[in-house]
């Protein structure tokens, strides 16, 4: 077990291990309720729920980045970074939830 030390050396926070399973996690569930959901779309479910994996990753760095700047996010263990992610990864599945309830043929018109 590393000590506080070597914890600070290295930047990493105590609870990286959860942050890291939240980051697979969002898209991993979205995927599956929209498996249960329409079992149909489950190709457009696997390829929105990998690139909201793969880019949110990306755009949660750059912003990092572009806040902090590369020494000062080592030195807080990327707190803004693992915020960042998650954020983005919950307005996407949100985003993606209410597109596909909007999308055509989803949606029951009044036929009174």
């Amino acid at each position: 077990m590393p000590t506080s030390a070597q914890q600070a050396r290295s930047g990493a926070p105590q609870c990286l291990t959860p942050l890291v399973w939240v980051i697979f996690a969002i898209p991993f569930f979205t995927f599956w309720g929209w498996l249960i959901a329409r079992p149909a779309e489950r190709w457009r479910a696997l390829a929105g729920c990998l690139a909201m994996y793969f880019f949110t990753v990306f755009i949660a760095a750059r912003i990092e980045h572009l806040i902090l700047g590369r020494e000062q996010a080592r030195l807080t263990g990327h707190n803004l970074y693992f915020n960042a992610v998650i954020i983005c990864q919950l307005l996407v599945a949100v985003f993606i939830a209410l597109q596909r309830a909007w999308s055509p043929g989803t949606r029951r018109d009044s036929q009174a």
